[in-house]
């Protein structure tokens, strides 16, 4: 019986290290440039990109009114 819990012992041990082996890098932050304009107004930065401007202009207006 001893014997038995040794063995068992032994690959539970040998078991766990490549059970919790991990990739490194695999949730590593990747940082990109963010080309992005802001449209300031007296209470609120809109931040937006080029192609949103309208939109972004409308947002604007939009969070001044309330």
């Amino acid at each position: 019986m001893r014997r038995l819990i040794s063995v068992l012992t032994l690959l539970c041990l040998a078991t766990g290290q490549v059970a919790s082996a991990q990739y490194f890098g695999q949730n590593k932050v990747q940082y990109r440039r963010l080309d992005f304009s802001v449209i300031q107004t007296e209470h609120f930065d809109v931040y937006y990109y080029a192609a949103e401007w309208e939109a972004a202009l409308d947002a604007a207006r939009m969070a001044e009114r309330i």
